[in-house]
């Protein structure tokens, strides 16, 4: 089984060498799939076979659209873990309509795997952290971030009718304040928690 974690920071595994693929892969291994990481960067341990990915840091949604299609090309993934929109609501890009352009990307990707199966996960909790002086903005940001995941929950529930094999990872809820010390990255336990999550998302996706 070929894999695309897709996304920013998060998926890259900020300040977590391997991030949530750490978890992830062994879990896979642990159940028998032949598995392999696809992606153009690395990120974890020396000599660890699951370093590969395209997590981003500080990418938007638009700027992952700019790129995908190169992306898909290279490694024709027949799974895509995809989790993105933290820095739309972090750099407060046009945040409202920040899941019309999820459903692009979404439709690009099928365009260049018809045949992949894509999970697409809900953003973690974006908490109190402080970009410039002491004044803390995570608390304001967390409300578009959770009016965010409520359209991306209802974005995958429309499109799983078209002809698509898409899947929600409502990853949301499975995050602690603690697992997010700098209010926005998961750090090793709050990465572990969300390989876990994809790992139980992806054997209820397919029925293992």
């Amino acid at each position: 089984m070929k894999i695309l974690p897709l996304g920013d920071s998060i998926t890259d595994g900020y300040g977590v060498p391997g991030g949530y693929r750490w978890r992830l892969g062994k879990r896979l291994r642990e159940a028998r799939l032949d598995i392999e990481f696809l992606g153009s960067l690395k990120n974890g341990p020396q000599g660890w076979s699951d370093r590969r990915h395209e997590g981003h840091s500080g990418w938007r949604i638009d700027q992952i659209q700019q790129r995908i299609k190169g992306w898909l090309a290279n490694g024709a993934p027949e799974l895509i873990l995809l989790m993105i929109g933290t820095n739309d609501v972090v750099q407060e890009f046009s945040v409202g309509e920040a899941p019309a352009r999820l459903e692009p990307l979404i439709n690009t990707i099928f365009q260049c795997c018809p045949s992949a199966k894509l999970g697409v996960a809900t953003i973690p909790p974006i908490l109190d952290f402080f970009p410039a002086g002491d004044v803390p903005i995570g608390a304001r940001l967390n409300i578009e971030a959770e009016k965010y995941n409520h359209r991306v929950r209802s974005l995958v529930q429309r499109l799983k009718g078209d002809q698509r094999d898409i899947f929600l990872g409502d990853a949301h809820p499975i995050f602690e304040p603690a697992d997010l010390p700098d209010g926005i990255h998961p750090n090793r336990v709050g990465q572990d928690k969300l390989g876990e999550f994809w790992f139980q998302t992806i054997c209820e996706a397919y029925d293992l």
